[in-house]
């Protein structure tokens, strides 16, 4: 139902019920019509309910405008939330399945019902040469405390190899990714204090990260590059 139709609905309802109370008031001793308890509590409920349906009508209507926030995966059920962390105009969702990050900017997504679980997309780089991108988890998905701080798993795919970052250590496996403008799928696994991470088909290994499962995923391109980001999805370990 469109929310034109939601606002609508609500505002028929309230009409049909001042129609009801108008029905049933009676007089009192003195001659004074008033509607019964059970008919006044029926409108108040209902014009409670038409004021929560404005409410989260305007809720939508300033997030679907906000430039900074996007979901993605709407139709599968464990939709993605995004947030922008720079330069919003760098960042392209041309359908709910793809987005497209150009440097400097840089984004983060989640899905909500999931810690533990897997992250599973297609990348596809723009530019041969130069870097490819880095992947970060952390708790908050802000700019200060995760590109900035070093803390959480980091995870920097280039064209020569793929290192990951994590618990204290920093360990590197040869990738030779395909050119640029053909994808590779990322697959990462976590599960309590530990982190698989597969890369363009070659496992790079499992680590123990530093602290408990968190939900947002940062996607940071390298400068100059250009990251093409297809039917991500977050699963939990095991489908409800």
């Amino acid at each position: 139902m469109s929310s034109e139709q939601q606002l609508k609905s609500s505002e028929q309802q309230l009409k049909s019920s001042e129609q009801r109370v108008a029905s049933s008031e009676h007089h009192s001793l003195f001659g004074i019509r008033y509607p019964s308890f059970a008919t006044r509590y029926s409108l108040l409920a209902n014009r409670y309910s038409l004021l929560a349906t404005c409410f989260s009508l305007l809720a939508a209507l300033l997030s679907s405008c906000n430039p900074w926030v996007f979901t993605m995966q709407r139709h599968t059920g464990w939709d993605i939330e995004g947030k922008i962390y720079t330069n919003h105009q760098q960042v392209d969702l041309p359908t709910d399945n793809l987005v497209i990050v150009e440097a400097p900017a840089s984004i983060a997504m989640r899905c909500y019902q999931i810690t533990d679980g897997t992250f599973d997309a297609e990348f596809t780089l723009a530019r041969d040469g130069g870097g490819g991108l880095e992947l970060r988890f952390d708790s908050t998905p802000y700019e200060d405390t995760v590109l900035r701080s070093g803390r959480g798993e980091r995870i920097t795919i280039d064209q020569q190899a793929v290192t990951v970052a994590a618990n204290g250590t920093t360990t590197t496996v040869p990738v030779v990714l395909p050119p640029a403008g053909t994808p590779f799928r990322v697959v990462l696994v976590r599960h309590g204090r530990y982190l698989d991470v597969e890369v363009a088909c070659t496992t790079i290994g499992q680590f123990r990260i530093d602290d408990a499962s968190t939900q947002w995923l940062s996607i940071v391109p390298a400068p100059e590059q250009r990251v093409e980001v297809r039917d991500p999805q977050f699963r939990p370990l095991v489908e409800l």
